[in-house]
């Protein structure tokens, strides 16, 4: 069996079955004993009172200090740079599969590696590793070495102090707090100092403190021996990515100019270099019976790029885009980026009022909703998938554009119409009441509305009025045709001239 440790970049070291040393070096295996680590901190400060039993063989001349401490309490911007190929597939919800994939040298049989620089928001439940082999254990570090830390894991290792007067003492570390520490030297005589003002330590076996934490410690079986792709699949919440469009309408109101925008935000501390990035579209069920990282995995599709946007392809039963290139996403970062080209689509003007039973005295102002629909046919001029986002509208009037409104669009196929709510009409009033009711028996009954709507504006306009209606409803008569676009909807069209008023009048029946 052999043991290695595998940073982010696959660089492969044997670790010593007694001893494990953090080495960085270039990719390339290396074997035996790893040379001596010194860390070194630097921080002047009054020399401590303290009680020696040293011989002359131990003193040597060095600059003492105790950078070590301000040295490892320095926060350090984890770098997560691959040696093979790094994908985000991100969802709406905020959850990320990540597939990390490198090249392991393995023994046949068993082996246990060490992944460092792994995000620290991973969810290791869905740790996933995909291999010519088995798996038989996997476990997550999360320390963060720190000065304190690092002391108390070289307690019974040797250790040398140097101060800076000049004075050096060479032992083993017996005991360690930070108002006592005990060093045994090798004639069985102690040292005992009430701290390490002055000192700079060395040693030889310090932790991997130079190494990005967490990290993954995996025991597995190859099947072979040598170079094997191995893929490491997990979840995590860093990243988090939404959609915003910008709808451009014209001042003759029938033509606009649609441009959709990816929203990439990278919530964490952590920066991850030259990922390839995937977006899904679609709601995504999190719970006991959801989808499980591999199942996630071997659902993702291949799609490519087309003039500075993104095409989407199935991905089981969601929509995948893929961002052209490798990203990199910096720590707190938020990014703007392409979703669609600019593309202009023909729009069309209506307004549209929801019937309900109100008795009212006068008419009233902001109840008929102006709204824009957009015909997203396959083989219409915008026909696509749209992911859910929220729409910004401007109309464009003496060479400027103006804010109209905004509406929240929940995803979208192609085949389907778009209707986007800018805001009330001003200048549309409606008034309703309830002019008859009658039971007709026990079971049956009956109910007329009068709708009489008025129009201030200039222009003639078509209100659509749509009604709601239960299953046990029928609509028995009415001033004005309607239609049934579904079971629950009776749907009229009332033309209202400019400066005028039109009514509508029609009557459900009900049947228990």
């Amino acid at each position: 069996m052999r043991s290695w440790e595998v940073n982010l970049k696959t660089n492969l070291f044997p670790m010593n079955s007694t001893t494990r040393h953090a080495v960085h070096r270039p990719v390339q295996a290396t074997s035996g004993q790893p040379d001596a680590l010194s860390r070194t901190t630097s921080c002047h400060t009054t020399h401590p009172a303290r009680t020696t039993h040293r011989s002359a063989g131990h003193r040597m001349a060095a600059l003492l200090t105790i950078l070590l401490a301000t040295w490892l309490t320095t926060p350090v911007l984890a770098q997560h740079d691959h040696h093979g190929e790094m994908t985000f597939t991100i969802y709406q919800n905020g959850i990320t599969l990540v597939h990390d994939a490198r090249s392991l040298s393995l023994d046949e049989g068993r082996n246990q590696i060490a992944l460092y620089g792994l995000p620290a928001s991973l969810q290791f439940n869905s740790v996933l590793p995909v291999l010519n082999g088995s798996v038989s254990e996997v476990t997550l570090d999360m320390r963060q070495p720190g000065f304190q830390s690092v002391m108390q894991h070289l307690v019974g290792r040797q250790v040398r102090l140097d101060h800076t007067d000049g004075s050096s003492i060479s032992g083993t570390l017996t005991h360690y707090r930070s108002n006592l520490i005990i060093i045994e030297l090798s004639d069985g005589s102690s040292v005992v100092l009430p701290g390490l003002d002055g000192y700079r330590v060395s040693a030889r076996d310090l932790p991997e403190v130079g190494r990005p934490y967490p990290r993954l410690n995996i025991d597995l079986q190859a099947d072979r021996r040598g170079e094997q792709s191995v893929s490491l699949y997990y979840l995590m919440n860093a990243l988090r990515w939404e959609t915003e469009y910008t709808l451009e309408i014209s001042e003759d109101e029938t033509m606009a100019v649609l441009n959709g925008w990816n929203i990439l935000q990278n919530r964490s501390d952590e920066v991850f270099r030259d990922v390839t990035v995937h977006l899904v579209a679609g709601d995504l069920n999190m719970g006991g019976g959801g989808p499980r990282p591999d199942m996630m995995m071997r659902a993702v599709a291949e799609s490519v790029a087309f003039d500075g946007g993104q095409e989407s392809t199935g991905l089981f039963e969601y929509e995948r885009f893929t961002l052209p290139g490798t990203y990199t996403l910096n720590p707190a970062e938020t990014a703007k980026r392409a979703l669609i080209p600019q593309q202009e689509v023909p729009v069309s003007k209506r307004y549209h009022y929801t019937s309900s039973d109100r008795r009212m005295e006068l008419p009233a102002g902001g109840l008929v909703q102006v709204q824009f629909e957009i015909d997203n046919a396959r083989d219409g001029a915008l026909g696509r998938v749209l992911p859910a986002g929220l729409v910004r509208m401007f109309i464009r009037q003496d060479g400027q554009l103006q804010v109209i409104g905004q509406d929240q669009l929940a995803n979208t196929a192609p085949g389907s119409t778009i209707r986007l709510t800018t805001g009330a009409a001003f200048n549309v009033l409606v008034q309703e009441n309830v002019t008859r009711q009658n039971r007709i028996s026990d079971r049956i009954s009956e109910q007329t509305n009068r709708l009489t709507l008025t129009n201030e504006g200039d222009e003639d306009l078509t209100v659509v009025v749509s009604r709601p209606i239960h299953t046990s409803q029928r609509v028995t008569e009415s001033s004005l045709p309607h239609t049934m676009p579904t079971a629950g909807q009776a749907v009229f069209e009332v033309p209202v001239p400019a400066g005028g008023t039109a009514a509508l009048e029609f009557t459900l029946r009900s049947e228990r």
